[in-house]
């Protein structure tokens, strides 16, 4: 059966008292068990919704119980750790990506609704790093059920098992750089972590740069005539 959605208010619950300088919100290891063999329109729709609902409404609820806190003292960082996955899309990545796309468009979106109290917003997103995420005890893989996917899907799993302990990036600096960053007075809206994060990025933005002038003309003559 589907899992249940996760309660905001379960679990945690900042005392109204507390200060909460800082709040580092993510939740990033179990879906990755679904997120190959199965493409977005074949994955079974629980499984989906788990994805969503862990990497996606996780940090929200942790986010939402934390912010009373965090409007009655007018000041705090909230930290959401993303993923290269929220700003490009991969194979076999379609419920993941989704997650994380939907997640930093909301992160986005919540740092112009609470800096009005003082409150940042930063969004973290990792490369690769040399974590227990991709260990055989944090991940396993969806059984491919369809035959038009088990050939690339056969190969991702090859490809993702044959990266786990050759990550480039060391967790320990990022969590150096995080508290850099956290102690700026004007934290980056968004952090690349990691080398291939910032040629992510870079490939990203070039990308939607070309895809704004491929039919610039076309895009810019939509208005109305009395507009």
């Amino acid at each position: 059966m589907p899992p249940q959605r996760s309660h905001p208010r379960r679990g945690f619950l900042p005392n109204a008292h507390a200060r909460l300088p800082l709040l580092i919100s993510t939740r990033d290891s179990e879906p990755w068990r679904h997120r190959t063999g199965r493409t977005g329109y074949s994955c079974w729709v629980w499984h989906q919704t788990e994805q969503i609902e862990t990497t996606m409404f996780g940090p929200m609820n942790v986010t939402r119980a934390a912010l009373p806190v965090l409007r009655a003292q007018r000041s705090g960082l909230v930290v959401t750790i993303s993923s290269t996955a929220g700003l490009a899309g991969g194979e076999f990545l379609s419920a993941y990506a989704a997650s994380k796309f939907g997640v930093e468009g909301w992160a986005e979106s919540l740092a112009l609704e609470v800096a009005p109290f003082g409150i940042r917003s930063m969004i973290v997103e990792p490369g690769f790093f040399r974590a227990e995420l991709l260990t055989p005890e944090s991940t396993s893989y969806a059984e491919s059920t369809i035959g038009d996917y088990a050939e690339r899907t056969a190969q991702t799993v090859t490809a993702w098992k044959g990266i786990n302990g050759l990550q480039g990036g060391d967790p320990a600096k990022l969590a150096d750089a995080l508290i850099q960053l956290a102690e700026l007075d004007e934290p980056p809206l968004r952090f690349a972590a990691g080398a291939d994060a910032v040629g992510v990025f870079e490939t990203r933005g070039k990308a939607l740069q070309l895809q704004a002038d491929a039919h610039r003309e076309l895009s810019s003559n939509l208005a109305l005539s009395d507009a």
